[in-house]
């Protein structure tokens, strides 16, 4: 073939290969407005899923996989951020170290409960639902704005310059996989979850869990059939003395129930249960029998984060008969009693103290029954008609969602309330059924192991 004769059978390869090209691109953008239709920061959904060069041949959940992965990398650069500051500026006031320190805790949550999602979503088969993988991502969201959070007041912009961006990225990717991942159940998946469920039940108990556990978590402390694996006591009488110490000498990763039995008295220190001690129980005396008391609070330089009493992490953890108790006082502002971070957990029988957030519900699964709360709310017998108060200015109103549903009593009249676009008075009991222990925190499934009583839907 001479090289004249050659020219149009190049010049048509060429012009295939311009073709196929341009209908790959077309697919890849076809599929990225598919998947990234409804997230709340579509152009980032659509340059990140646009950024895989296999996005056509991957399935739904392996594209979440892959934004996932994107996001994780985002976290570790993050990390690596915050970890460099708090090593190389010298001159950070106390506050900027605190807030700093809690964002090299959250972020390192975060990488985790990132990872485990990942782990869900990239196994062909699973015991775990959708739930747990939107669980583990609105606990990320959490985690970004807690860190951010950590900052308010501490009058150090250039730190928080260089926190804020990351971070507000870092929210963005998770946001937009927390879309995605809803949209996996319009795709047939069943209206329980698109994954395997955890298992049957037994006798109000879950299949996985062996006989024994079962009689140890239905018995009473003291009955010879559940004993305490450590025991504190004031004077001196069990294994530790405070709280803290006890914690400290349990097991980290433990896959069984570690009880800590708690001696009425009142035990004046910080406790943190962190991510490596799961399936800790701390039995009391009872309510006001057994306290553990601090005084943590912001204006003495603590960040909300950092001013709990007790600070649960570790997941699977319980808690029944006692009391926390934050007593820094109505004017030292923000001051936690109790800070909950642990996925399942559940506290029965207990009472939280305190002025201002004495509760923490941080993020992930938790259960309250027959719980008190104090704080400095004052609820008399009339509430506004307007029934809700802005927080500051317009922040979030368009973005919030609030539902009154079925209350009584006199300030029960909704017709002069706030006009908020996030705002509804409702009478769907589907609507509302979505905030029940058994569909919200998925009851059922967990709650039967710790022996609470509890009801799953709205009757």
């Amino acid at each position: 073939m001479s090289p004249l004769t050659s020219i149009p059978l190049i010049f048509l390869l060429s012009l295939l290969s311009t073709t196929t090209s341009a209908e790959t691109l077309h697919l890849h953008n076809q599929l990225a407005r598919s998947a990234c239709q409804g997230t709340t920061y579509t152009d980032l959904c659509m340059a990140t899923l646009l950024s895989f060069p296999d996005l056509t041949s991957k399935s739904f959940p392996q594209i979440i996989s892959s934004a996932v992965n994107t996001t994780i990398n985002e976290v570790t650069y993050s990390t690596s951020n915050c970890t460099t500051l708090r090593r190389t500026l010298r001159l950070l006031n106390p506050r900027a170290k605190m807030a700093l320190d809690d964002c090299l805790e959250l972020l390192d949550e975060t990488f985790e409960e990132l990872s485990a999602a990942l782990g869900d979503l990239s196994r062909a088969s699973s015991d775990k639902k959708v739930h747990h993988v939107q669980t583990l991502l609105s606990a990320a969201i959490t985690n970004s704005y807690t860190c951010l959070d950590g900052f308010y007041n501490c009058n150090d912009t250039k730190v928080w310059s260089v926190v804020d961006g990351g971070l507000k990225h870092v929210h963005k990717l998770v946001s937009n996989s927390l879309a995605m991942v809803k949209k996996i159940r319009r795709r047939g998946a069943a209206e329980e979850g698109v994954f395997e469920e955890y298992g049957r039940v037994y006798g109000g108990f879950p299949g996985w869990m062996s006989r024994k556990d079962r009689r140890l978590l239905q018995a009473a402390v003291g009955n010879g059939t559940l004993k305490a694996n450590l025991v504190v006591a004031k004077d001196g009488s069990g294994n530790f003395t405070t709280v803290g110490e006890a914690v400290a000498a349990a097991p980290n990763a433990s896959s069984s129930r570690f009880v800590i039995y708690i001696k009425a008295g009142a035990y004046f220190e910080n406790v943190e249960v962190n991510k490596t001690k799961t399936n800790i129980m701390f039995v009391g005396d009872g309510i006001g029998k057994t306290v553990i008391k601090a005084s943590r609070n912001v204006v003495d330089g603590w960040t909300t984060f950092r001013s709990a009493t007790v600070a649960v992490v570790g997941n699977s953890f319980l808690a029944r008969d006692l009391t926390i108790e934050n007593s820094a006082g109505p004017s030292k502002h923000q001051a936690v009693a109790l800070r909950v971070g642990s996925d399942l957990s559940a506290f029965y029988r207990c009472s939280f103290i305190g002025y201002q957030d004495t509760l923490y519900v941080h993020s992930l699964r938790q259960f309250y029954r027959e719980c008190d709360i104090y704080g400095t709310s004052q609820l008399d017998d009339v509430v506004d008609p307007a029934g809700w108060l802005e927080w500051s200015g317009n922040f979030a109103l368009s973005t919030l969602y609030y539902r009154e549903y079925m209350n009584r009593g006199p300030g029960s009249n909704t017709s002069a309330r706030v006009t908020w676009p996030g705002f509804k008075v409702t009478t769907n009991a589907t609507e509302v059924a979505q905030f029940t222990v058994g569909a919200f925190i998925q009851g059922a499934e967990w709650l039967n192991q710790t022996a609470v009583p509890y009801r799953a839907g709205l009757s």
